[in-house]
């Protein structure tokens, strides 16, 4: 089988019902014979997450070229992080079925698409975990594989494993089970403008969020466009948007209420968001990509997260197809959430779950989701560890030698809210962000050097 260079395509729109079967061989890097494995070659393994292969000496060559990327090597693992994502190969010296079903379910994730996980073992314990993807094709299987850095190294050279018939002798493992809000029945997506790359408009792209955003999408080949009141562009007067938005492929939302009340911010959800929605409307704008936050349904008390719902309703309700990217509280809020909850020097707090992310990687999931097809649903990130809402903030002020008494109280609300246990977290499928607490501290301590 050949491996052609991959090179940035949009991707085509697919019917509904389409399927492709992406191919994960664990084989130990071994030839074999066997029904539909031609192009096997020895000494390769297969990414978790696209479907295709390249020699993992090769690869790791490549790795070791690009900006900020590490790679390590065993016996059994080649794990590797590029842009504060990390991903993995398996090199099983032991083959199980869990293992197998972990890479399969991440490459399910990766792809967004309704999935079966099915699995055909042979002698000596190699086998195929194969993963079929609905309404799926060729060219976006490919654009899935490392989207947020690929185009960093146009170099790679894949071997796409895709589109052949089901091997025989197959056994369903199972399907995964969607949660109410999320997932949810998608439009037929629309073709974008072809090219070899996008004009995506970033609202807010000058705040914490926006700038790493348009970085972002820079980065990957597409003009990146940041729009805000102090780059002329107002989406509650409308001063500027119908220019900013001449062209534009996708637009991104990360814009925020300047208040937190109830009123100012149901005014302004409405307001900025179904004049952005008109001017996207008129423009043609294929894709609109909103920042919301995680449990918002579930915070639906508190005047902020109904006026966050009401802009969620907008976008759903609109011709425009959508993406909606929920993201669990940033790193950098700990401090106003911990402030909030400060009456007389005292924190009080519920011991719920909280898994806080930061504002680099949901910089870089909302990036991702922009560069894709429109989901025409909500996706959901959170970070890569879970704590308890009291005992995070009780360590955090310790660690800054801050003073304040933290009092665990379950009764404590959240901005005005009563938090259940999992009310901040999101569902087991979700997203995760790469960084840890531990590691964004220091970063944030080595800055300030």
């Amino acid at each position: 089988m050949s491996c052609p260079l991959v090179r940035r395509r949009h991707r085509r729109t697919v019917a509904p019902g389409r399927r492709l079967t992406a191919w994960i061989p664990h084989d130990g890097g071994r030839r074999r014979s066997g029904p539909d494995q031609s192009g096997g070659a020895d000494g390769w393994r297969t990414c978790f997450d696209g479907g295709m292969a390249v020699p993992i000496a090769d690869f790791l060559a490549i790795i070791d070229r690009l900006p900020g990327a590490t790679g390590t090597d065993s016996d059994r693992w080649t794990t590797f992080r590029v842009h504060g994502r990390t991903f993995g190969y398996l090199w099983p010296a032991t083959s199980t079925v869990g293992l197998k079903q972990t890479i399969a379910e991440q490459l399910a994730l990766v792809a967004e698409r309704p999935h079966v996980f099915e699995i055909q073992f042979t002698a000596g314990a190699f086998g195929w975990v194969v993963v079929h993807l609905d309404g799926i094709e060729r060219d976006e299987l490919v654009e899935l594989t490392f989207e947020a850095w690929r185009l960093t190294a146009p170099e790679v050279l894949v071997e796409q494993q895709g589109d052949r018939l089901p091997l025989q002798g197959l056994s369903r493992i199972g399907e995964p089970s969607g949660r109410p809000g999320v997932g949810r029945s998608p439009r037929p997506p629309q073709t974008l403008r072809k090219g070899s790359t996008m004009k995506i408009v970033v609202i807010g792209g000058t705040g914490l969020i926006g700038s790493k955003v348009v970085a972002f999408l820079g980065d990957h080949g597409h003009e990146a466009v940041a729009a805000a009141p102090n780059t002329g562009v107002n989406t509650i007067t409308g001063e500027g948007l119908a220019e900013a938005l001449d062209g534009a492929d996708v637009v991104v939302d990360v814009s925020n209420s300047p208040s937190f009340e109830a009123a100012p911010a149901m005014e302004f959800f409405q307001t900025s968001t179904g004049n952005l929605l008109a001017a996207e409307e008129k423009a043609g704008v294929g894709h609109h990509v909103a920042l919301s936050v995680v449990g918002t349904d579930r915070l639906a008390e508190n005047g902020y997260f109904r006026a966050k719902l009401t802009q969620e309703k907008l976008i759903a309700d609109s011709s425009v197809p959508y993406s909606i990217v929920h993201a669990t509280q940033f790193f950098e809020f700990l401090k106003g959430i911990t402030d909030d909850a400060t009456h007389d020097g005292v924190v009080s707090l519920a011991p719920v779950y909280i898994q806080p992310i930061a504002a680099q990687d949901v910089a870089a999931t909302v990036a991702e989701v922009a560069a894709g097809s429109p989901l025409n649903a909500i996706v959901e990130v959170g970070g890569p560890e879970r704590f308890r809402l009291d005992e995070l903030v009780r360590t955090t002020l310790a660690a800054r030698q801050d003073p304040r008494e933290v009092r665990t109280d379950p009764a404590a609300r959240y901005f005005g809210g009563v938090l259940e246990e999992y009310t901040l977290v999101p569902a087991d499928d979700a997203r995760r962000g790469a960084t840890r607490l531990e590691d964004w501290r220091a970063a944030q301590a080595q800055a300030v050097k």
